[in-house]
């Protein structure tokens, strides 16, 4: 397959403006029915240019995903005590259509399919190098798949009696639901035989009653509890991996670089 090095890949931003930054590509999602291919790259946290970078009076995290159309989104995470941050939002997405403030540089190498087998035996034997997935699915009738880096990787151990398996996880990968940019995890579970569905947890903006603890044993003071922090705290909403989402249709794939 010739497909994007994602290793050697990478975004030029605000070429034209006062600061500009180069940015690695960390997942692709490709929507194979729109031919479009959105580009997440590598988080970072809010910075100042100069001797101190991290006197910014904002602790956000930003990440910036683009297409191959010219599109750009700025995501940006704010903590819950949301003093001197961005936005009116703790998940503050902004959306930019300027070709002129993106450059996309892409490279292509060639990759090799490996199967269940090859992937398992080589981390068993830990001679495994660099491994790639391709995660086809489909979602609201739509057709896509996501390109990662495996970078973290679940395998049956030596104490394990029963079935061989993978489970890869991937962090952070972008996601469309609608029109709309999210960024989450992706996680997949398989074995030689039986596969699991396509699981994705999404960044989304969290009433804080949603985090509150179960109500216990004395059920008059654990109820009392939750409306009085309920009241008091309504308005404040946590950033938080709270949107699960389950995808029956899909297909991992796994690839090698071919040197």
């Amino acid at each position: 397959m010739n497909y994007i090095d994602i290793e050697k890949s990478y975004v030029y931003l605000n070429s034209n403006q006062k600061n500009s930054w180069r940015v690695s590509i960390k997942s692709i999602l490709h929507d194979v029915d729109e031919n479009t291919e959105y580009y997440l790259t590598k988080e970072c946290r809010a910075e100042t240019i100069g001797i101190n970078p991290f006197d910014h009076k904002s602790n956000s995290e930003f990440f910036t995903v683009v297409d191959n159309k010219n599109n750009r989104w700025s995501l940006r995470n704010v903590p819950i005590f949301k003093f001197n941050e961005y936005g009116n939002h703790y998940h503050l997405i902004s959306e930019q259509n300027n070709p002129e403030t993106c450059e996309i540089n892409i490279n292509k190498i060639n990759y090799k399919l490996i199967d269940f087998d090859e992937v398992n035996s080589k981390l068993k034997t830990k001679s495994l190098d660099c491994l790639y997935s391709k995660i086809h699915f489909k979602y609201k009738k739509k057709n896509y798949f996501i390109f990662n880096k495996v970078e973290y990787v679940n395998f049956d151990g030596e104490k394990h009696k029963d079935s061989e398996y993978l489970q890869p996880i991937h962090g952070y990968v972008p996601f469309l639901i609608g029109d709309k940019v999210k960024i989450g995890y992706a996680v997949r579970y398989l074995e030689k035989n039986k596969e699991g569905e396509l699981e994705l947890k999404l960044r989304t903006n969290q009433r804080i009653n949603k985090f509150l603890p179960p109500i216990g044993k004395n059920l008059f003071m654990s109820f009392l509890t939750r409306k009085i922090i309920s009241f008091f705290f309504f308005p404040i909403k946590i950033c938080e991996f709270g949107e699960k989402i389950n995808i029956k249709q899909s297909k991992i794939e796994f690839f090698e670089r071919i040197n």
